[in-house]
């Protein structure tokens, strides 16, 4: 078994669209590859640091 980890930093109030994006177009493509089980969409509830 495989997984596959994708981190993606949106830009602030982004975080909605983002997610739309990712199952209203990724999942679809995902859908069709052999073997693809399921895509979880994890939303951080923190702001990052600042350096």
């Amino acid at each position: 078994m495989f997984t596959r980890i994708v981190e993606i930093t949106a830009k602030q109030g982004k975080t909605k669209e983002v997610a739309q994006t990712i199952q209203e177009k990724v999942l679809p493509i995902l859908e069709k590859q052999p073997g693809f089980v399921d895509e979880i969409v994890l939303v951080s509830t923190t702001v990052p640091a600042t350096d």
